[in-house]
């Protein structure tokens, strides 16, 4: 992939670049070679978690792009820097925008659970018929399991594949397979099957526009409620020393 500005929140590089240049961005990264490409999507939830764990924020800078995700990573950003991010690039809005705009390539869901990730799978056969879903598999197998997954992502050959398993465990998996796998281009897409299969609805499109959706997400997702309030809470203090040592 090109390169491109990168500010550091955590010393997490985060690129910053339009939705646009992102998609152009993942488009190469199929075409060009250049051996596996790693994008992930840091959120503060993300950048809490590699700011307490030094193991995994070692796994996200092994990535060749981190893309800032959501508003409290923007405001991060601002604070540090002084810089305004271009855009909101999240891979919800970012890998349907890139399967829209790619001529097409061979694509391989992993996550979720066994039922949403085969809607999923049906959805991106339905939506970007352009598109050839090589495989599709649930994230909740076993270590012992691994290596039967790994062989069946083997055997798809995709030229993408789609990790979505939360944090911090996609990302483990896929830099610790990245070049067993030699996938052209690796996402962790975080809950992305989870609205592509309908089990979840995504915020109006005016409170993503306006940096909200963490607040619809509070409202219709419960289960997260304490990763929105005590987890903000204590990336925002991770921050504001971040900003006084420096």
């Amino acid at each position: 992939m090109p390169d491109g500005p990168a500010i550091a929140v955590f010393d997490i590089p985060i690129d910053d670049v339009s939705l646009d240049q992102a998609v152009d961005r993942l488009e190469a990264g199929v075409t060009q070679g250049g051996g596996p490409q790693v994008v992930y999507f840091a959120n503060a939830h993300t950048l809490e978690l590699a700011r307490r764990d030094p193991s995994y924020a070692a796994v996200l800078r092994r990535a060749d792009t981190i893309y800032g995700d959501g508003v409290g990573v923007r405001l991060a950003v601002w604070w540090l820097h002084g810089v305004a991010l271009q855009d909101n690039v999240n891979g919800t809005d970012l890998v349907p925008r890139w399967l829209a705009a790619s001529s097409g390539h061979r694509v391989f869901l992993l996550g979720a659970e066994k039922d949403r990730v085969r809607k999923a799978a049906d959805h991106v056969r339905t939506t970007f018929p352009h598109w050839q879903v090589v495989g599709a598999h649930h994230g909740f197998f076993t270590e012992e399991r691994e290596t039967m997954v790994l062989e069946a992502i083997d055997s798809a050959q995709p030229d993408v594949l789609l990790v979505g398993m939360g944090n911090p465990r996609q990302e483990r998996f896929i830099d610790r397979h990245r070049d067993r796998l030699s996938v052209p281009l690796n996402l962790g897409v975080g809950a992305l099957f989870d609205y592509w299969s309908g089990a979840q609805r995504r915020a109006p499109r005016v409170l993503r526009e306006r940096g909200l959706e963490w607040g619809w997400r509070m409202v219709f997702h419960r289960g997260k409620l304490g990763r929105y309030t005590t987890g903000s809470a204590r990336f925002l203090w991770g921050v504001a020393r971040s900003r006084q040592a420096g």
